[in-house]
């Protein structure tokens, strides 16, 4: 697949960039921020610099948005639209209490008519689009390419690169090895991983009760999977048969003696297993997110918690007797961390861990730092298939938005089948891109979600983090270069740096 340079490339040649410099010489100048990769300030250009580079930097761990899977919303609209602004998710709900549920009601006499049923209830929820934009910083076309002198144009070699999520990343994104390589390339993937730190929390916290003008939210997992929140979207009725299931962990740390984490687990995954089954939906498939420091702490306790129940039973039986050994829960743990699954009342259901997910700091207990998240369940697919959670996005390489692109001259395109529009901005020797991506997020069978709240753990040490506010987030260095200092005709005793 091209990269968004080449796309670029593609769509906007030489005569088409004179023609928007005339159009709108009236305009104000784009303005170019630094820094540049290399000449004159460059932050690559150190002459101390040896090949291979290597990156200490980190990305958001984006795990759920990435086992969601994802459907063009104009599957349904032979794409001469690109989608709806409201989806809604409909559920039967219930029937109403009747005669004919009571035995008393039933007739004494010959040829009489029974007693009638009562009444099905039916339940539309609305869901929708999210709206989320970013651009590069401007870069100055007579800037681009120059280097300070032969030391500055080696080129970097990169020993590494960081992982790239697929959700909510455009496709064509530069690699990191070619924005040390390219101004352009530089600033598309600097605006990419700043949108990833910014999108990505918003799979769970996301709100549209946020939104304010085009600044639209997504509906996140938050507000799927809970309880007593769920309306009718035409008469304002409560469905509570939409429930998930919800509960909390009170704080309580997933060692804790006296609350045994492992039983709410496998209460919680029987209860909606059930649920399922007795609605005819079959086994729901589902992945268990957590964070990656809950994920460490809680593997080195189920392997015992797990014999909890079956031992309180077996005490009350004479003579019987349990065997644990240490060697076996261990390789239990590290079986479990390997296969990244968690045995729930006798099946293995998949756990994907994600530091996106909100955590609080409780601070010191007992003199260590204790922190607090939460435990997702979240229903993948039903009916050994049939998706019910997943990503459905504005399809932005519609007919309708085609005709207008083929009418703007090359300045806007799409990628990732319509997934992201770009635009391009060109004036004055400065370039400008700007990407619109328009995701929704749908869970069909909330009632078969669940959630469980306050979870904390102590662990040794807790993780860095991707997040800038974090109080784990570690960087350093410099955000420009330096340069070498000469000394010149024009100024023989004061160093200067080249022009």
């Amino acid at each position: 697949m091209p990269t968004v340079l080449e796309f670029l490339n593609e769509q906007i040649d030489e005569s088409v960039m004179k023609q928007i410099g005339t159009a709108r010489k009236n305009d104000p100048p784009l303005s170019p921020v630094g820094p540049y990769l290399h000449s004159t300030g460059g932050l690559l250009n150190n002459r101390a610099r040896e090949n291979p580079v290597f990156s200490a930097m980190m990305a958001p761990m984006p795990s759920v948005a990435d086992a969601i899977p994802v459907f063009n919303g104009a599957r349904n609209l032979d794409n001469e639209f690109g989608g709806t602004d409201w989806a809604t998710d409909s559920l039967i709900t219930g029937q109403t209490a009747g005669d004919l549920d009571t035995f008393t009601n039933q007739p004494t006499q010959p040829c009489a008519d029974g007693p009638t049923a009562g009444l099905l209830k039916f339940c539309t929820m609305v869901n929708t689009l999210g709206n989320y934009k970013m651009s590069t910083r401007e870069v100055q076309i007579d800037r681009a390419g120059r280097v300070s002198d032969m030391t500055d144009a080696f080129t970097i070699q990169l020993a590494n690169e960081m992982p790239q999520s697929v959700f909510g990343t455009p496709t064509p994104a530069p690699s990191l090895q070619n924005a040390l390589s390219n101004e352009l390339a530089s600033r598309i993937w600097e605006m990419i991983l700043g949108f990833q730190r910014m999108f990505y929390p918003r799979v769970f916290s996301g709100s549209p009760a946020n939104n304010v003008g085009e600044r639209r939210d997504i509906v996140g997992l938050d507000i799927h999977i809970n309880s007593g929140n769920k309306v009718d979207a035409n008469s304002q009725q409560v469905c509570t048969a939409a429930n998930s299931d919800v509960k909390s962990f009170g704080n309580n740390l997933v060692t804790s003696s006296t609350v045994n984490l492992y039983r709410y687990l496998e209460m919680m995954d029987a209860f909606v297993v059930y649920k399922a089954r007795r609605q005819g939906l079959g086994t729901p498939e589902y992945v268990i997110a957590m964070r990656p420091e809950a994920w460490f702490e809680i593997t080195q306790v189920i392997p015992i918690q797990k014999y909890q129940q079956v031992m309180a039973t077996i005490n009350n039986v004479t003579n019987a007797r349990v065997t644990i050994t240490a060697e076996g829960a261990y390789n239990d743990r590290n079986a479990m961390r390997d296969n990244m699954q968690m045995p729930l009342n006798g099946r293995m259901v998949r756990v994907v861990v994600d530091d996106t997910i909100a955590e609080t700091s409780l601070g010191n207990i007992a003199g260590v730092p204790t922190y607090a998240s939460t435990i997702y369940g979240i229903p993948l697919t039903v009916l050994g298939g049939y998706p019910v959670t997943f990503w459905e996005y504005f399809n932005h390489a519609n007919r309708q938005s085609l005709s207008i692109e083929q009418m703007a001259r090359g300045l806007t395109w799409t990628t990732d089948g319509g997934l992201f529009r770009w635009d391009a901005e060109f004036a004055k020797g400065c370039l400008k891109l700007n990407a619109l991506f328009t995701p929704r997020l749908r869970m069909r069978t909330p009632q078969i979600a669940w959630r469980l709240d306050n979870v904390a753990y102590q662990p040794l040490q807790h993780f860095n983090s991707w997040d800038p506010n974090s109080a784990y987030f570690v960087d350093g260095g410099n955000i420009t270069g330096q340069g070498q200092k000469y000394y010149s005709s024009w100024s023989p005793s004061t160093p200067t740096y080249p022009q």
